[in-house]
């Protein structure tokens, strides 16, 4: 749903942000895999996003990303988890 399609089908999501950007503003919303997300540009605008509101912003993974990748995959891992898992990968690729 949503912008789902128009964002896989983009090499690189600053395209995709550039191109919201310059039709939109430098605040819009898009819905990717079921999850809405509400991008903000300018140095003003996501500072006052990230001090005022911190309740509204996060980092990670969507749950649909966490179900595409699976919640173990290293693409989910943060972190120790993160480094634990790069390791494993990197004595094996060797």
């Amino acid at each position: 749903g949503g912008d789902s399609c128009a964002i896989a089908m983009n090499p690189y999501l600053c395209d995709f942000v550039e191109t919201r950007h310059k039709k939109y503003g430098p605040v819009f919303k898009t819905e990717y895999f079921g999850e809405k997300f509400i991008f903000v540009s300018g140095i003003e605008l996501v500072e006052r996003v990230l001090t005022s509101e911190p309740q509204f912003t996060r980092a990670g993974w969507t749950e649909s990303q966490a179900k595409l990748f699976g919640e173990e995959a290293i693409t989910m891992a943060f972190g120790c988890q993160h480094t634990w898992h790069r390791k494993i990968l990197e004595r094996a690729m060797n």
